[in-house]
């Protein structure tokens, strides 16, 4: 059986957490903690010459300044790698091997930059330096793309080759029936690696099972320190050195590789956590790119249901690169939900005819002013009242309108026993059964202004014949206040307010000679003064 090896990549995968400023002196600190430790392969960073040379940095433009970050280590047996994008660093930056503290260079690329990729690893061994091929996004590789890769691989006879599991997509079956085909296939002194990603939870076991494959070649299994990484973080190296030690015999000193997440990582972890989250499980579950979650779940109107059937629609090419036009115009397909609301809009119309409508919004001011709009209620006694996208249980509620499915699954188990009351835009997933009234999303939401509900319903309200509204409870947009009369609305604070506000104030006043608007609770919302 061939050895089990152990790569630390923290200095290197943890720099997407926080830029690869680490410090010159917690640079050094992990380092020597890390040889210390009798971890085989030390990762220092990327060699990246489109950055400048920052002593407090993991990543750097050339060898010569790795030498400067760290001239302070001693040299031990643990061997010191750097990692470059192809693509990203000229070999003119790099020096001969034995000018540099470096060891060897792992190279990651792309599938179709995999020919560019070999001949650059040949000029980096030319060099001098141990060239380790990483294959990222593995799971875009069908069997004959790993067959002709190990073919081109086979040639430079690289000193490791590694599975990298990107957006950690892979199952324990998937996983070993790749490590076997390249087992099968590699050049047997070539020692095959695997890099994971934590998003199914799966990091450290996939690891075991890659350790515990039997074959007569060398194995290496990448870790970081409390596996602190990109997205939802790695398989923690610590777990791995304990299982190595008792699995295998081997002798990593653990309580040096403790050391360093006690004094070096912790209070990085505290300012800005890394690790398993539901961003990245979903991306995982619908194997895409964490950026189009993030851009689906930052619109905050959607339910994961809705984001979940959407990424379904996104097509296999594109899956694993982030499109942003393709993103967006799968979902403005999903929210244009299109249906025939025609029996629907004449119902609506029937019941708000002749009354006086009082839309109630989810502001405080339905809290601080509430005697106020009970009696404007009173005043009317012909009328309808309509709360929007939320439920306030102290007003004569008639009917809820529903344009966000966030908001709705918030209000589930108030509304669960008054579906018949519910009017909901055609983008809302019923949970239990179907809604009475449906009316199409895209023909009332308002363009040219961030997705709002207030500006939706007012919109469905013209269109059902109402020319006056009493409103109550739309306060506006503060940075600093409360913005909702329940915290549990509140579902995006991250906006620019004012900008907001003046939006929808631009909007009330371009539909003044259409219908007219009377707040009836304070507002930021700049209108003209309608006692004049």
């Amino acid at each position: 059986m061939g050895k089990k090896c152990l790569l630390d990549c923290t200095l290197r995968d943890g720099g997407y957490t926080n830029d690869w400023l680490f410090g010159n002196g917690n640079l050094i600190c992990i380092y020597n903690r890390l040889a210390a430790a009798n971890v085989d392969f030390i990762e220092i960073g990327f060699l990246d010459d489109r950055r400048p040379m920052d002593i407090d940095r993991s990543i750097q433009p050339t060898t010569a300044a790795f030498n400067q970050v760290f001239a302070n280590i001693e040299k031990t047996k643990s061997k010191t790698l750097a990692m470059i994008d192809y693509g990203t660093c000229s070999i003119d930056s790099i020096q001969n091997k034995n000018n540099t503290i470096i060891d060897g260079i792992r190279l990651i690329f792309k599938k179709e930059k995999i020919d560019g990729a070999i001949e650059y690893a040949k000029l980096l061994k030319n060099k001098g330096y141990e060239i380790f091929l990483q294959m990222v996004s593995i799971t875009a590789y069908s069997d004959r793309d790993l067959l002709n890769f190990i073919d081109k691989a086979n040639e430079v006879s690289p000193h490791a080759v590694s599975i990298v599991d990107t957006y950690g997509l892979l199952h324990d079956k998937e996983l070993i029936h790749i490590f076997e085909l390249m087992d099968r296939n590699l050049l047997s002194d070539i020692t095959l690696g695997y890099h994971a990603h934590n998003n199914f939870q799966l990091g450290y076991s996939n690891c075991i099972k890659v350790l515990e494959n039997t074959t007569n070649r060398n194995v290496l299994v990448d870790g970081t320190l409390y596996g602190m990484g990109k997205g939802a973080g790695n398989a923690p190296l610590e777990l791995l050195a304990m299982y190595l030690n008792n699995t295998f015999k081997k002798k990593y000193d653990i309580n040096s590789i403790l050391e360093a997440i006690d004094n070096n990582i912790m209070n990085m972890y505290q300012k800005k956590p890394w690790g398993y989250n539901y961003v990245f499980y979903i991306s995982a579950l619908n194997d895409c790119h964490p950026n189009y979650v993030t851009h689906l779940l930052n619109k905050n109107v959607l339910s994961l249901q809705a984001v979940n059937i959407i990424l379904s629609k996104i097509p296999i090419e594109n899956k694993l690169f982030f499109n942003e036009s393709l993103i967006e115009n799968l979902y403005f397909n999903y929210q244009n939900n299109i249906i025939d609301d025609e029996n629907t809009i004449n119902e609506l119309c029937s019941l708000i005819k002749g009354k006086t409508v009082f839309l109630i919004g989810p502001g405080p001011s339905i809290i601080n002013q509430k005697q106020t709009i009970l009696e404007h209620i009173i005043k009317y006694k012909n009328h309808v009242v309509i709360s929007v996208n939320s439920y306030p249980s102290d007003f004569p509620i008639d009917y809820v309108f529903i344009s966000n499915s966030k908001r709705f699954n918030l209000m589930y188990v108030q509304l669960k026993d008054h579906y018949n009351k519910i009017i909901a835009t055609s983008n809302i997933v019923p949970i239990t059964h179907n809604f009475r009234y449906i009316v199409n999303y895209e023909d009332y939401k308002a363009t040219n202004i961030e997705e709002n509900s207030f500006t939706t319903a007012i919109n469905l309200f013209m269109k059902l014949g109402a020319n006056n509204l009493k409103l109550a409870g739309f306060d506006g947009f503060s940075n600093t206040n409360l913005n909702y009369y329940d915290g549990r609305l509140t579902l995006n604070e991250n906006r620019n307010m004012d900008k907001f506000n003046k939006e929808i104030s631009n909007y009330i006043k371009s539909i003044e000679s259409k219908i007219i608007i009377e707040f009836i609770t304070d507002t930021r919302y700049k209108i003209e003064d309608q006692n004049e």
